[in-house]
């Protein structure tokens, strides 16, 4: 069977083999990067890639002018992120002129990608500024940076994804797999718009992690935080129920962000993306309460509010039926709670979080607890009104319980316990009366039901003994 020969000329003829034209042809594919930048290191180019330069300007400057610019870059953004000057004598030195990717060893190669990364990790924030541009513009030219680190390129860059910039880095790359939907900017010249970077993430997800990878990165500036904000609530609220993928893609920058005490810009646009993420989706009860528990633990203790605002809403959308122990404990220890919750309650519906919180107060006060202050004063000055029957009836029977055990009370913790309690349903009584008429009723009849009738009763006598609820007899 005839094949291709390569040719003195450069030319292929028929010879025989078919399976050796392929592999020459893969071959020369893989050199082809290498050959190219071979002949422009001699000049034989009569154009180079470049971000600041026409293709013919680029041509005209040398390795060492190139060099030049770089150096000159970086020591313009020393001013603003002193931590960069220690790339000066690593990727800068004179040394890497005669830099050859080809001829290094893959432990070679990994530790330069890595230093490649963390450089344009460290310049993102600056990345609109001309001497950020002028150490990319290094980066491209001496390490072919737009061939072999296109991932750490557009992690610095994609944060600007709508400036020209953006646009002309993405010109000096090939797009391919996973970012072959910036072959269309490449071509038109177009910036990136938020929602079509929206609809890319949702299509492909592996784009939405490179995202919060960004955003979760130490070095992340505002603008990438930004990025992460923007293009997920985006894709959230652009589906009209969120998938399982979707949130689970989110879920772990998410809560790594709520952690995020450090960076009060990440933490703010999770709170954010998880209150959003909570009305879109059915989170399972878990991961529901794991995300109640993150937003209590690492709420900041100078202005706690806006992680309150956040609970209240996943409550509101998730309706969890009971909280974890852990979690009550961190919410619990929020400092100045009650007035927290009366401010959330200005703005926000906090009934559910009420709802599941109050019930695990109750109990806490029962087994000796020292939250019974907070609980009072949340009965009483947060609007529970809806909550009333149900805060009532769990203090009853903890009253109940404490009475049983060992014929009432029988130390001092167990009688301040039981103090307090009463004392709450004499405070819910004065705030709700009407409400705690249909409380008491409905204790009684379920007490006779269920033959605790006495107990009951005696229980409420003593508790509301001198005013309008308390039982007058068995009219009631």
């Amino acid at each position: 069977a005839p094949h291709r020969r390569f040719s003195e000329q450069g030319g292929l003829r028929e010879q025989g083999g078919g399976r050796d034209a392929v592999l020459l042809a893969s071959q020369l594919a893989a050199a082809r990067p290498q050959v190219q930048a071979a002949r422009a290191d001699a000049g034989g180019l009569r154009s180079r890639p470049s971000l600041l330069f026409s293709p013919s300007e680029a041509a005209e400057l040398d390795n060492e002018a190139i060099r030049n610019i770089g150096v000159s870059g970086l020591q313009e953004l020393l001013a603003h992120e002193p931590s960069l000057g220690r790339f000066e004598k690593t990727l800068f030195v004179r040394g890497a002129a005669e830099f050859r990717r080809e001829n290094q060893t893959a432990e070679v190669i990994r530790s330069l990608d890595g230093s490649i990364r963390a450089l344009l990790g460290a310049v993102s924030p600056f990345f609109l500024l001309r001497p950020a541009l002028k150490v990319i513009e290094f980066l491209i030219r001496r390490y072919s940076a737009h061939q072999h680190n296109v991932d750490a390129l557009l992690e610095c860059a994609l944060p600007y994804h709508t400036t020209l910039q953006f646009v002309r880095l993405v010109q000096l790359i090939e797009p391919q797999g996973r970012w072959l939907f910036l072959a269309g900017v490449k071509k038109t010249g177009s910036p990136l718009s938020r929602s079509v970077l929206a609809g890319c993430c949702l299509r492909d997800l592996s784009v939405l992690q490179f995202i919060c990878g960004i955003a979760k990165a130490e070095t992340a500036g505002r603008t990438a935080v930004n990025l992460f904000l923007t293009v997920s609530c985006e894709a959230l609220a652009s589906e009209g129920s969120v998938t399982d993928g979707l949130a689970l893609a989110l879920m772990p920058t998410l809560l790594e962000g709520l952690r995020a005490a450090k960076r009060p810009d990440m933490q703010s646009a999770s709170y954010m993306v998880g209150s959003l993420l909570s009305r879109k989706a059915l989170l399972a009860a878990e991961a529901s309460d794991t995300l109640l528990r993150v937003i209590a633990q690492y709420a900041p203790r100078a202005d706690p509010a806006p992680a309150v605002l956040t609970l209240a809403a996943v409550c509101h959308f998730q309706r969890p039926k009971e909280l974890s122990e852990e979690t009550f404990s961190a919410i619990a220890k929020l400092p100045s709670l009650p007035a927290l919750l009366q401010t959330a309650s200005e703005t926000s519906d906090v009934e559910a979080l009420l709802g599941v919180l109050l019930p695990c107060m109750v109990q806490h006060v029962a087994e000796g607890g020292t939250c019974g202050d907070d609980l009072k004063a949340i009965a009483t000055s947060v609007g529970v009104g809806a909550q009333v029957p149900c805060v009532a009836e769990a203090v009853i029977d903890e009253c109940l319980r404490l009475a049983h055990e060992d014929d009432g009370p029988s130390n001092s913790r167990e009688q301040a316990s039981a103090q307090q309690l009463h004392a709450l349903l004499r405070a819910l009584a004065l705030r709700y009366p009407s409400q705690m008429d249909l409380v008491v009723t409905d204790v009684l009849k379920r007490g006779s039901a269920e033959g605790a009738g006495d107990e009951v009763l005696e229980l409420l006598s003593v508790t509301f003994r001198g005013t309008r609820h308390a039982p007058v007899g068995e009219g009631g």
